[in-house]
């Protein structure tokens, strides 16, 4: 399996990785432009390239997850795709996903410590960080990022690519758009419109992206 990626996401991975007991099924992967973090770089192997990436797939199973977040976590889950790769879902052992929630989509990383109740739909690609909580009926759409810390309260609704601060809380029955950006701590008591960004307590338009 390859780790796409090998900067502070991926490092936040390996422990679920460890848990879930994958290690040492996968290897890393960065384009040749980047660098990996040198924990990463001392401990693991590294793939550098496309080229390297295709001979490796040609002998191994071609699972992949994307350990990057921000604007380049989808375009690199769709090159990934093209080339052949297959995206896993990772959910950390330590993390309570409710057998009545209602999807988790293809390449969807949940990290240590989160809890999603009966009816959440989480859409493809999304990355919920550790120690979240998603309670019931949550409607996560496609590449939604959920930082550490954050509670999406009941029938609440985060729209595609869209980002949640740290330890914001998202109350009950509130839509957020997409393509939108939650400051860390906000509370978000009212609709949020398509680009938005907000913070605050309760949570403000600060600017339209």
């Amino acid at each position: 399996m390859i780790i796409a990626g090998a900067g502070g996401l991926a490092l936040q991975l390996i422990p679920s990785l460890e848990r879930l007991k994958l290690a040492p099924t996968y290897q890393f992967y960065i384009d040749e432009q980047h660098n990996a973090d040198p924990l990463i770089e001392g401990n693991y192997p590294i793939i550098r390239g496309e080229e390297s990436l295709r001979k490796f797939w040609d002998g191994n199973q071609r699972e992949f997850i994307v350990a990057i977040g921000g604007s380049q976590r989808e375009s690199l889950y769709r090159k990934l795709c093209l080339l052949g790769g297959r995206p896993k879902t990772l959910i950390d052992s330590s993390s309570t996903v409710s057998h009545l929630a209602a999807e988790v989509g293809e390449g969807v990383i949940i990290l240590q410590d989160v809890i999603v109740e009966p009816g959440v739909y989480i859409g493809e690609g999304c990355l919920v960080n550790l120690r979240s909580l998603i309670t019931h009926r949550v409607q996560l759409g496609r590449f939604v990022e959920v930082s550490p810390g954050v509670q999406l309260l009941g029938n609440s609704c985060v729209g595609d690519y869209s980002f949640i601060g740290a330890g914001a809380v998202i109350l009950p029955g509130v839509k957020i758009g997409k393509h939108c950006i939650v400051g860390a701590g906000a509370v978000v008591i009212r609709d949020v419109d398509d680009y938005e960004i907000v913070g605050g307590v309760p949570a403000k338009q600060l600017i339209s992206k």
